[in-house]
């Protein structure tokens, strides 16, 4: 007996250790994302702070804390609370089984809107609009502030699949930017996993990715392997050190839209519609750059073309053009039957009274934004 306990310690501690060391190295780099070995030994709540709001971010479920919630001016006065749900997201309570159509819309900050009230959202607007006549659509806002596409694909295996929605709704752009091509990027949640693979070999990766470290570290070790392989060109960014990947632009982003086309295929998901984001900057340059093609437009982003003839900021410049890009991409799945494509880009700009800050929409934008997916949802039925 005590020979077999000496030799399942022999195999269990250097597991221990390493798994420890892969702890560390994320928490030193400030990645908050535990082992189920350590779990225990932690809080599960953590608050997180945006620009005018405070979460309370669950690590054990990846989800927000269920509670009410102050939204906070720039003077401290509280302008509105809102709400998340039991089930980890904005909005009133659901069940697991509905009777009625149900669409989930996903996104970041842009999405989930906490800069409104809980019925102002562009998702609950656009319920309001579908149910006109009669109640049979219900709209989930599953929204998180700061993610990405890649979170969005661990998010549809880990928690939508279970609402089984016949249609998803995608307004997402800022953070992929920001994330999903930076060269640092940490939140590759959906990277290179096999879309093609068995529904349940991609659900245990992703269970794996999320409470194992030694497997998360050795993801993102080959991740930085295969990028130094390909020796992809960096786009410069006032924000990421390395820069974003050119490829993203060219590749990477309609690589993740159609991974999520294939979870749709899996699950019986008969549409998806794709909303390109506004941003309001400069409604003149916006329009300007509609004008250019995605390698243009790569181009007069090297060149630095906005900055020398518009004295624009170089994050301006990088929403600006490398925003526009991914809208473009969103052209490439036109023709496909399953994809519905939503451009509500000059209605939102026309007006700044449409955002609360350079992309957040404030009611009246989410208004718009709401009308315009609902009159393609509309003329597609």
């Amino acid at each position: 007996m005590k020979s077999k306990i000496y030799k399942f310690l022999l195999i269990i501690f250097p597991f221990f250790i390493l798994e420890l060391i892969s702890q560390t190295v994320f928490l030193f780099y400030g990645e908050t994302k535990y082992s189920i070995i350590f779990k225990v030994f932690k809080n599960d709540y953590s608050k997180i702070t945006f620009n005018n709001y405070l979460i309370n971010w669950d690590y054990s479920n990846n989800m927000m804390k269920p509670g009410k919630y102050d939204y906070i001016n720039n003077n401290g006065k509280v302008i509105h609370q809102y709400t998340i749900n039991s089930r980890g997201f904005r909005g009133k309570e659901v069940d697991l089984q509905s009777d009625k159509f149900r669409i989930v819309a996903l996104g970041g900050s842009t999405t989930i809107g906490l800069e409104v009230k809980d019925n102002e959202t562009y998702p609950a607007q656009l319920e309001l609009l579908l149910n006109y006549e009669n109640k049979k659509y219900e709209v989930l806002n599953m929204g998180f502030g700061s993610r990405s596409l890649n979170f969005v694909k661990n998010l549809l295996y880990s928690e939508v699949f279970k609402y089984k929605p016949q249609m998803l709704i995608i307004y997402n752009n800022r953070n992929n930017i920001m994330y999903d091509a930076s060269y640092n990027s940490v939140k590759d949640d959906g990277s290179y996993v096999n879309f093609n693979l068995d529904t349940r070999l991609i659900k245990i990766h992703f269970i794996l990715q999320e409470n194992l470290m030694i497997y998360r570290l050795l993801l993102k070790i080959y991740k930085r392997m295969v990028s130094l392989s390909l020796d992809p060109n960096y786009l410069y960014s006032p924000y990421v050190d390395g820069g974003v990947r050119e490829d993203y632009f060219i590749n990477g982003y309609t690589d993740s839209l159609n991974e999520i086309l294939k979870f749709c295929d899996k699950y019986n998901i008969n549409k998806i519609v794709l909303v390109k984001q506004a941003y309001y900057i400069n409604p003149e340059i916006s329009k300007e750059l509609l004008q250019y093609d995605v390698q243009e437009l790569l181009d007069l982003y090297k060149q630095k073309y906005l900055i020398k003839k518009y004295g624009i900021q170089e994050s301006s410049n990088l929403w600006l053009v490398l925003g526009t890009i991914l809208n473009k991409k969103i052209e490439n799945f036109r023709d496909n039957k399953k994809i519905i494509i939503v451009d509500p880009v000059l209605k939102l700009i026309e007006d700044k009274n449409n955002f609360v800050d350079y992309i957040h929409l404030s009611k009246k934008g989410n208004e718009v934004l709401a009308m315009e997916i609902f009159q393609a949802i509309i003329n597609d039925y």
